[in-house]
Parts: C-alpha cells; structure tokens; sequence
C-alpha cells in the first residue's frame, strides 16, 4: 500500500511537470503550423485590355488563352487570369474574328502580383498588285504566297500580272513571289 502510495504522490508532483513539457511541445508543433499557414504563397494574376487599333475602343468577346486556361474578354475588353504561378515566362494568345488579324501571340515574363498585358489589335488589310517583266511585260502567272504562324494561302497572277488577296495580317504576314516557267 506503501508503495502505491508513493507512486501516486511522484505522479502527482512530477504530472504538472509532464503537462507542461507536452503543452510546450504541442504549442510549438502548433505555432509551427500556424506560422506555416500564415505563409503566403506566391502568386501572380494578369490584367490586360485588348483594344481596336483605328478607334482605341476595347473590344468584347476576344478569346484569351494561357496555357490550358481560356477566358474572354468582356464589354470593355478587359481580362483577367489569377493565380499564376510568377517567375514564368508565359504565352498568351489572343483569338479574334474578322476584321480583326485571327491570332496574337505575347511572351510574357511574368512576376509576383499584378502584370499588366494589353494588345491592340490591327485590322485585316489588302493588297492588289501587278507583278512586271522587263520594259512592262506583265508576269503571268506568278506563284504568290502567304504565310504566317499557322496559316499558309498560295494563288497566281491573273494573265494581265494582276493580283489581289484579302485577309492579310499587317506585321504578321510574309509574301514570297515565284516563277517557275522558266
């Protein structure tokens, strides 16, 4: 009984002890976590306006896309996409239906926080031709080709050398010129 006895009276004396080591241990482990929760994880978003380049006006409705993410821009021709991974460099392609150039590309390096990406936006041109011999000899049937990032069109000079193509893309289109009779 003795012996019981002294072995609840250590415990009494020596709990408070034991208590207060694992109280001071649980509340590190959970000031640990707390402190880790509160860390802020790196984040970035971007903010951009596509605008018409003949009236500066933002237009509606262009499909944006980074990566896998898509958005569209809306009645101002603001978009946004948020939380993204900073310290990249990204992409961003721009879609947009006639009479607009059908696709922009931006490389962007992107930082933590707010990035601002804006793209204006060229109309479709034209261009009409005639393609000459020596002393005014019009070149018959002449290879004309378009080319651009996904996108190639090749036609030929009517027989007066004339040539008119539509849906080029100013800054983005290259024409090549080719004989081959020789």
């Amino acid at each position: 009984m003795n012996l019981i006895c002294f072995l609840s009276i250590l415990f009494f004396i020596f709990s408070p002890l034991y208590a207060e080591n694992c109280g001071s241990v649980l509340g590190q482990v959970t000031d640990q976590e707390s402190e880790i929760g509160l860390r802020a994880k790196k984040s970035a978003s971007i903010l951009g306006k596509v605008t018409d380049e003949k009236s500066g006006a933002g237009i509606p409705g262009i499909k944006v896309s980074l990566g896998n993410r898509k958005s569209h821009t809306d009645n101002n021709g603001i978009f946004t996409f948020k939380d993204i991974e900073p310290d990249n460099i990204c992409d961003i392609t721009f879609y947009a239906p006639p009479p607009y150039c059908p696709m922009s590309e931006i490389s962007q390096y992107i930082l933590e926080g707010e990035n601002i990406v804006n793209l204006t936006l060229g109309h479709l041109g034209s261009l009409m031709g005639k393609i000459y011999k020596s002393k005014g000899i019009p070149f018959r049937n002449v290879e004309v080709r378009i080319k651009r990032r996904g996108f190639r069109k090749s036609f030929y000079t009517r027989e007066d050398g004339s040539f008119f193509v539509e849906g080029l893309c100013p800054c983005q289109d290259s024409l090549s010129f080719s004989d081959y009779s020789g």
